[in-house]
């Protein structure tokens, strides 16, 4: 009996795997609609959601859209240590460095080389984040983000 409850468990495992990415997807989605109907409130708080499923990939979505959300809100420096804690832990993440460069180049001038350095390393993975209309559009970047985009483009 006991081989029987063992095969049986890893298919229920299976299926509130499964349960877990539609609930962790389904998140995901709301809080992009929430964000591009500048709830950030609400959209920040089902970034939280998301990223509670630390193992799932999604999660790391999650923390950088909470991270670029805190920035447009006016939590500049929590969101430069998020993303700062997020490269830490997710590793050749483009779009992470490019925002964090940007961040770095408009709130903290004397840091402006290593926005640089962290610029060179993104462009290098994903030279479509120098785009302005990529990261408004696919990748939805808030405003206040993409004008400080901008202005690292411009180095101004």
């Amino acid at each position: 009996m006991p081989a029987t409850v063992d095969r049986v468990a890893p298919i229920v495992q299976h299926r509130d795997s499964d349960a877990r990415v539609t609930e962790a997807v389904k998140l995901l989605e709301e809080a992009w609609d929430a964000r591009g109907s500048q709830d950030y409130d609400r959209a920040l708080l089902l970034y939280e959601r998301v990223a509670a499923y630390g193992d799932l990939a999604l999660s790391a979505r999650a923390r950088l859209g909470r991270a670029l959300l805190l920035y447009q809100t006016g939590a500049s420096s929590q969101a430069i240590v998020e993303l700062e804690g997020e490269r830490i832990l997710t590793r050749e993440f483009p779009e992470a460095d490019a925002a964090l460069a940007a961040m770095l180049w408009v709130e903290r001038p004397d840091q402006r080389a290593q926005a640089e350095s962290l610029w060179d390393g993104a462009l290098h993975l994903d030279s479509r984040l120098s785009t302005l209309d990529f990261v408004a559009g696919a990748r939805r970047w808030p405003p206040r983000l993409v004008k400080a985009l901008d202005r690292f483009l411009l180095l101004s």
